[in-house]
Parts: structure tokens; sequence; C-alpha cells
């Protein structure tokens, strides 16, 4: 049987629509199949999607077949080396096939809860407008109105929001269109340039730019798709810290206050990172990476991971290497929850890819199987000491 049939069989599953006939031959193929077969196999695995309404039954024999066959190979899900514990990808998409299915009944046998806890949703469209005046606009992807700025028109098309300059405005006033934690939200801005705002994110600019010039703010996390002027560069300020040069580009910002450097990644054309207290400037090409270190040293990495740098606008986590704070970290920006690590927490690193639409409840259950051991109560996750 061929490798597309059984990704079909498996489709197939995970919606619960599989019949008796086609339970029994999948079965047999993964019975069948030797290990680098199965791991190549999972490691296609990421266009297959679960239907958690639709659980399968924990008892399930093709459930326990799954389980089996990952604790029959060579280092099953994790390797463990001292302190590290790495997630192959594969393993952990598969996982969350079976987990979404079986979660409460494995809460029920790990006592992680004696209650049913409220799952905890992942981000959605959501932000606050700061308006020049002050005042502010929530928004949420419900949003469909036109918002009233000067000689500025701003349109809310569900998590977007429009500017298009009228001709009648002199100077532009300053918005600021901020995302909270557990939301997200993107901005045409009045050039056509348009910005991505990943979750605890911020992004300042005029509701006009001047001209020869357009510059803006970042805080946290911003993709920008620069509409081409050669007459006006885009200047991108970030925290005081970094200037960013372009006039027609594709980049990604990274400038979280929690993370140790701030990176500038270039997908397309060009752009000219300035770090004014390292008297450091720096071209940068595409598939390149600007990295700013605390200290305000700028280096150049020539071949960071794109797919990770994108991963967060594409819709998932991706995880290479990852240690367990920085996950953390990244999990309570997008689910909107506090983290708290108890001491004896031992340094963990993780890699594997996982889609951010997760309920939080799904996502944690992957963890729990790599021997995390964490309680929840209400919007707060406090990480325990592995049992010794």
């Amino acid at each position: 049987m061929n490798q597309d049939h059984i990704k079909s069989l498996l489709q197939k599953y995970a919606s619960g629509d599989l019949s008796g006939q086609e339970r029994e031959i999948l079965s047999e193929a993964i019975r069948a199949a030797d290990d680098k077969a199965f791991q190549d196999l999972m490691e296609d695995h990421e266009e297959i999607s679960w239907n958690a309404d639709r659980r399968q039954n924990a008892d399930d024999a093709l459930l326990q077949l799954l389980r089996d066959k990952i604790s029959a190979m060579e280092d099953p899900v994790m390797v463990r080396k001292a302190a590290r514990v790495r997630y192959w990808a594969f393993a952990a998409s598969l996982l969350l096939l079976i987990l979404a299915g079986t979660w409460m009944y494995r809460q029920q046998q790990t006592g992680h809860s004696a209650e049913y806890t409220p799952d905890i949703a992942a981000a959605t469209p959501k932000a606050m407008l700061t308006l020049g005046d002050g005042s502010i606009v929530m928004l949420d992807s419900a949003g469909n109105r036109l918002i009233p700025q000067g000689g500025t028109s701003v349109q809310q098309q569900g998590g977007l929001l429009v500017y298009q300059a009228t001709g009648n405005e002199e100077s532009g006033s300053i918005n600021t269109l901020s995302t909270p934690r557990g939301g997200q939200f993107s901005v045409q801005l009045p050039d056509g340039s348009r910005a991505w705002l990943n979750a605890a994110s911020s992004l300042r600019y005029p509701t006009a730019f001047r001209e020869g010039e357009r510059r803006v703010e970042v805080t946290g996390e911003v993709y920008f798709e620069v509409a081409a002027q050669a007459s006006a560069p885009f200047i991108v300020k970030v925290k005081d810290k970094l200037l960013v040069k372009v006039l027609g580009t594709n980049f990604n910002i990274n400038a979280y206050e929690d993370d140790r450097q701030i990176y500038t990644t270039l997908l397309t054309g060009s752009v000219q990172v300035d770090a004014p207290a390292a008297n450091k400037r720096m071209e940068l090409r595409p598939s390149q990476q600007a990295v700013l270190a605390k200290d305000g040293d700028l280096d150049l990495n020539k071949a960071p991971d794109l797919e990770r740098v994108m991963a967060w606008k594409n819709g998932i986590f991706y995880f290479e290497d990852t240690e367990l704070r920085e996950l953390m970290a990244q999990l309570s920006r997008w689910y909107d929850v506090d983290v708290e690590f108890e001491q004896g927490v031992s340094k963990l690193y993780f890699s594997g890819k996982l889609q951010r639409d997760l309920g939080l409840s799904q996502l944690l259950s992957v963890l729990d199987m790599s021997g995390i051991h964490y309680r929840i109560t209400g919007r707060k996750i406090v990480i325990e000491p592995a049992e010794r």
C-alpha cells in the first residue's frame, strides 16, 4: 500500500469516517510498516487535520496500535540527553491526533485536575486602536465599520484595518494598533504596505506619511510587506535600539521584551539595519537575519530557518531545541495565560511543529507525554518539577 493511501485512511480516522474494512486495512499497514516508513509517514502528517468534536474512544484498538508503534521505535517521541528533551516533529503531529480524542480520559488518569476546567482557546483577531486624539477603539473579528479619523478613511474589515488617504489630510495624526496577549491583527497602511501583528505586539504609525519618508515603530513581533516607493524609504524603529530601513520588501521583526535578542529577518528585497548604540550597520540580503543582542552588538545570521521565523504567521508553533521557559513564554502570549515555574524544574528543550489553533489543553497534553508536570488554575499554568 502506498503512503498516500495510508495518509488518506489516517485522515478518515482522524475525522471519524473510517469504515470497518478500512480500519482493518489501516491497522495491517501500520503493523507492516518498518520504523523508517512509519517515521516518513508521520513527518508528512501535518496535512492531516483532527476533528476534536468527534472523539475516538480512549480504548480504541487502532489508537492503541498507534501508541504501541511509537513505543516500539528506538528513542520513541523523546530523545533525552542530559536534561534535554527533544520532540520529533512527526511524533508531536501524531500525538496531537491521538491526544485530541483522549484528553479527558488522560486528565482523569494523570490526576492533573479533579474537576473539569474549561479549555483556553488560541488567539483570535482582537486589538486596541488608539487614535490621534487619545480615544480608543476596541477591535475584534466581527467588526465591519468605518472609523472616523480626520482626512483619512479607516475601514475595519474583520481582522484587518485598511487606511486609505483621501487627499484632504495635511499631516497624519499618530495611531497605535496594539494586540493583547491572546490577540492578533493586521493593518494596511495608507501607502499600501501591510503589517501583521502577533500577540502582545504594537505598531505606531501616522495616518498619512510625510513626503519622502515612511516611519513606524514596533514592539513585539510584526511581519511587513512594504509597498515599493523609491522616493520614500520605509523606516521601522524598534525600542530605541534598532532602525530598519527599506524601500520595498518583505521582512519580519521579533522584538519581545522578554526575549534576549531582537531579530530582523529578510525574505525578499533588501534592508539596512542600524544599531546606533554599537555604531554598527549592515545590509541584509534575502534569507539573511540581523541579530541584536542585549549588549547592543549586531551580528549577521546568513542562514536562518525561514520556516521557523514565519511559522507564527502561517499558523504554526515551530520549536527547534527551544528551552521550556521560552516555549511557555510563547504559549503565555498566544493563549493569554500566566506561567509560573516552581523551584527544581529541569532545563528542558523541545523540537516539533504544532498547529496554533489548538486549544491549550490539547497542546499541553503533548508536553505531558514528555514528562512535564503542570497544573492549571484559571488562566495560570504552574510548571512543577518532575517526580523523582
